[in-house]
């Protein structure tokens, strides 16, 4: 399947001629003109390493930065080509013993480097770790950055100043401690790194000054659980889930359904991973929002139903209470094992996103979600994405305003993932601290909720409950 390697949000932070511009409009810049034009548009990818580390794509008439981008989003990440300094699927399988066990391929590691693994610190190339990259530049530390802010800031500058970036390799070290090196790269750390990792690390040269560190032991694969059962009420009960979990199963003609059970007691960021098919299975996830224990069709937020052995995930923000997963045969008659994979990290920090293209997805809009969160000068704007699969009554309400802050409901009529003219819902812009309300029978589809200041100077902390 096609990556998604372009990130709006850093592409108009790095290119001030274009910060006004939507994430599509953005989107068209770049596919357009920008790409060509050796514009930065993400802090993970680069193309000119991808070029360099992939000879045989320009000798296979692959030369355009256009072309090597839709190359590298359609396959170039999913055959673990060298595309990144700071990101290698490889090595953050190795490094990452959970993420090992889930069995995810590199275009989901990629996804989960994103979306998670960089907030969460991750290890995620011999030549980058974001947790040592801040510890070690004091500087960063001082300044406020966080592990995504470190990420950029290494794209940004930090490569080309020779910034120590991993426990493994150091270019200024690395150039010192082999003078052939030096001398025919001087200073320019960007070679150190590109020599490096296409030839040094293969001839075992020293490049950090404690010398290399070997990976990590990976766990033996886990033992299989017992039978889950074939209904809700005999469903496996995991508990309290907030870490990763691999689960060892089968179901087939004398099996044909399992179900699990688990809780979440804080806001996750989770993903539910099937994989290890040799035939058609699928996976539904639901919330019990009642807490009745019993499944109701209103209540199911996410399925996958990809064919054959295809992989098939449901993946977004899970607020906490109970919910269940459902693993059934993708067609009648379908007798395969299953590892069923559910990886979780906790939901922190700024969790709203900052455009409709980083809007945090809750998936399926089904029972209560509660969200507790804050705009202000440094963050004006939150983004909220959630679909219907059919008619229902939606509530959204924002209260425990600490100052004046609104609330829009958007429908993404044409599915673009950005808000367009016209696709105004419905608004709520009482004044003060007074509750805004939004209440009404939508259609199924796709929707967004903003969450804004008032006016500049606004910081006012929120809770933002969604009903349907």
């Amino acid at each position: 399947m096609a990556v998604n390697l372009f990130n709006p949000s850093f592409y108009k932070a790095v290119n001030q001629d274009l910060q006004n511009l939507t994430d599509q409009q953005a989107f068209q810049h770049f596919i357009n003109f920008g790409v060509n034009e050796n514009r930065l548009f993400s802090p993970i990818v680069d193309l000119d390493w991808y070029r360099q580390a992939n000879p045989g794509l320009a000798q296979a008439g692959l030369t355009s930065n256009r072309q090597l981008f839709e190359h590298l989003s359609n396959f170039g990440v999913a055959e673990g080509r060298q595309f990144s300094f700071n990101f290698n699927p490889t090595f953050y399988r190795n490094s990452n013993a959970d993420l090992a066990a889930a069995g995810l391929n590199n275009e989901q590691l990629f996804e989960h480097f994103r979306n998670f693994g960089i907030n969460e610190g991750r290890p995620a190339a011999v030549t980058f770790s974001p947790n040592f990259y801040l510890a070690t530049n004091q500087d960063l530390q001082q300044a406020g950055f966080n592990f995504e802010d470190g990420l950029e800031h290494f794209r940004l500058s930090g490569l080309a100043e020779g910034r120590a970036s991993s426990p493994n390799f150091n270019a200024r070290f690395y150039l010192s401690s082999n003078p052939d090196l030096e001398q025919a790269f001087g200073f320019d750390f960007r070679e150190a790194f590109e020599h490096f990792l296409l030839l040094g690390n293969q001839e075992g040269r020293i490049a950090s000054p404690g010398g290399p560190i070997p990976p990590p032991i990976l766990p033996p694969q886990p033992p299989a659980t017992e039978d889950p059962g074939n209904t809700p009420a005999t469903a496996f009960d995991l508990g309290t889930i907030s870490d990763t979990r691999t689960l060892n199963e089968a179901i087939g003609n004398a099996d044909v359904t399992d179900y699990y059970r688990f809780n979440l007691n804080i806001p996750t960021n989770l993903s539910v991973v099937l994989n290890g098919l040799t035939q058609d299975a699928d996976l539904e996830v639901f919330f019990d929002s009642n807490s009745n224990g019993v499944l109701e069709s209103t209540e199911r937020i996410g399925i996958s139903e990809e064919e054959g052995t295809l992989q098939d995930e449901v993946t977004g923000f899970f607020t906490q209470g109970n919910y269940f997963v459902q693993v059934f045969q993708g067609v009648p008659g379908a007798e395969t094992a299953y590892n069923l994979n559910l990886i979780s990290s906790p939901a922190t920090g700024d969790l709203g996103g900052n455009t409709p293209g980083d809007a945090l997805i809750l998936g399926n809009l089904t029972g209560n979600r509660t969200i507790d969160e804050s705009v202000g000068d440094s963050d004006p704007q939150d983004y909220f994405s959630f679909v219907l699969d059919n008619t229902r009554n939606v509530n959204l309400l924002l209260t425990n305003l600490s100052d004046d802050a609104e609330l829009f409901l958007y429908e993404d009529m044409n599915n673009n993932g950005a808000i367009e003219d016209g696709e105004l819902v419905t608004q709520s812009v009482e004044s003060g601290t007074t509750p805004e309300l939004i209440s009404r029978s939508l259609d199924a589809g796709s929707y967004f909720v903003l969450v804004d200041r008032a006016f500049a100077g606004v910081n006012a902390n929120y809770t933002l409950s969604l009903s349907a």
